[in-house]
């Protein structure tokens, strides 16, 4: 994918901060006193990057830690959509014929459980969103219990962006914790 003189600009001061894991990331911006946006409450849509994006709904209540997963997918050309909570990733989700192609979701959320979403999309018959869920706090038993649900990937913070992207473009699926 050629990249224009801006977009090098973009990828060399975010290579800066791959090495630190996404939760690291949003301790330094509370340890350095920069006060953190408002949370999202409703699906924020992406700018459409070509007609064959795969369109990818991010559901996150940390608000560094979902902008920072929206712009590493958008720099990508994913057409990206994000909610900071359940009820708004609900929302994004009534329209079962305009669903994403892909729904990456935390597990904490402030209004309810990442999972139960990962349960009612994966009740839906097929052809449904594929299903990635991150966290830092399922155990094992919870995380088997996610993929039969319908997950196909859990990603335990901190996790690196790549690890996610390559998910997302199925080039080398990571492991759920066995």
């Amino acid at each position: 994918m050629p990249v224009g003189k801006s977009d090098r600009i973009q990828i060399d001061m975010v290579s800066e901060k791959l090495p630190h894991s996404l939760c690291g990331m949003a301790r330094d911006v509370i340890d350095k006193g920069r006060t953190p946006a408002k949370p999202v409450r409703d699906v924020v849509w992406g700018p459409s990057m070509s007609a064959n994006a795969l369109k990818i709904l991010v559901v996150e209540d940390e608000v560094g830690i979902l902008e920072e997963i929206a712009e590493f997918l958008r720099r990508r050309r994913y057409d990206v959509s994000t909610s900071g909570d359940l009820g708004g990733a609900r929302r994004a989700l009534a329209d079962s014929s305009a669903w994403p192609d892909v729904v990456v979701t935390d597990v904490k959320l402030p209004d309810g459980d990442g999972l139960e979403l990962v349960r009612e999309i994966g009740a839906n018959a097929a052809p449904r969103p594929r299903l990635i869920v991150m966290t830092g706090h399922l155990d094992q038993d919870s995380a088997r219990d996610a993929r039969q649900q319908g997950a196909e990937a859990v990603l335990m913070k901190p996790f690196a962006l790549r690890a996610l992207l390559r998910q997302i473009d199925g080039s080398g699926a990571v492991p759920a914790p066995a």
